[in-house]
């Protein structure tokens, strides 16, 4: 159900407050319809379980980001996102702390602190955060193939985190162009 209420209050923010229309708020809209729809939709490709939107996405941004012209050291960090990703994931299997707190949010996070201390550009921060993740995720699901373990990449609470920690960099670059957190 919170999936649910953050797509909306995603919608409504790109709809209706987000003065400057750009083409990536229009992706995002058509993304997050596009995921409220196919959502529980599965795939099954190469032996793995992927929901529908999280197909479509990873191959979306995965373009997004080969065509987009960004500095080495982005192509570099997304890299390290990705190992940093699947290696909070293998220390949260073996502590439990994800008992108390969604561990997707927890990486998410510490992704986002990453970012906003290296990359300087707010839209190379949201395309490496999400195709970061989307990738992360493909990657733990296939290193825990071998554990004999069946993972469904792409869940509800995968896309709810990956919505959150984007309302996040928006609220951060928000209070940064505000000079709210300049003073801090």
């Amino acid at each position: 159900m919170v999936y649910y209420w953050i797509s909306w209050i995603a919608i409504t923010y790109l709809l209706l407050v987000d003065r400057k229309k750009n083409d990536l708020t229009y992706l995002f809209l058509w993304l997050v319809l596009l995921n409220i729809l196919f959502i529980e939709i599965e795939v099954e490709c190469l032996q793995f379980k992927l929901t529908l939107p999280y197909l479509y996405t990873l191959i979306i941004f995965w373009l997004l980001i080969l065509i987009k012209k960004m500095a080495y050291f982005n192509y570099l960090l997304l890299f390290c996102l990705i190992m940093i990703y699947n290696g909070i994931k293998y220390i949260l299997i073996t502590n439990p702390i994800w008992i108390f707190f969604n561990e997707t949010i927890m990486i998410s996070c510490v992704i986002i602190i990453i970012l906003l201390i290296l990359v300087q550009d707010p839209i190379d921060r949201i395309y490496l955060l999400i195709t970061s993740c989307l990738t992360g995720e493909l990657l733990y699901a296939y290193q825990v193939k071998v554990f004999d373990w069946q993972v469904t990449i792409g869940e509800i609470n995968f896309f709810t985190s990956i919505y959150l920690a984007i309302i996040i960099c928006y609220l951060v670059q928000w209070l940064f162009s505000r000079r709210i957190l300049a003073r801090i």
